[in-house]
């Protein structure tokens, strides 16, 4: 490994370019890229500084399938839009590019007090879960 790599900054100025030329890279959430690209420069950051090993390339069949993605907050006229909301009255929670996706409510409760950061959903015994 060495020591010259992009920053994630020039990483996420390229995805565009990316996406024209890669047309499965626009089937997932953007925030998604972003994140991985995150993970990425963590791991590198971390390396650098000899707090963790050298990466390692992981199995797709072996290893536990997940993926991250932020929730994006903005106002407009006075009305706050989220990129994950959950609503456990219908038992809904609405994800960027998933749509709204049924589930199970968390121990009953009627309402989540706080707000959501991120989302991370993974795949287990061929059944889907969300972290929020």
């Amino acid at each position: 490994m060495s020591n010259n790599y992009i920053n994630k900054y020039d990483c996420i100025k390229q995805l565009p370019v990316l996406e024209k030329d890669n047309i499965w890279l626009k089937e997932v959430d953007s925030c998604l890229l972003r994140c991985s690209i995150f993970d990425l420069e963590n791991g590198y950051q971390r390396y650098k500084n000899k707090l963790g090993s050298k990466s390692k390339f992981k199995s797709k069949n072996k290893s536990r399938q997940s993926y991250r993605t932020n929730n994006i907050r903005s106002i407009y006229k006075g009305k706050e839009y989220n990129s994950i909301s959950i609503d456990l009255d219908s038992g809904v929670i609405k994800l960027p590019k998933l749509k709204e996706v049924s589930i199970r409510g968390y121990r009953n409760l009627e309402s989540i007090d706080g707000r959501v950061i991120n989302a991370t959903i993974y795949k287990e015994a061929g059944k889907y879960y969300v972290s929020v």
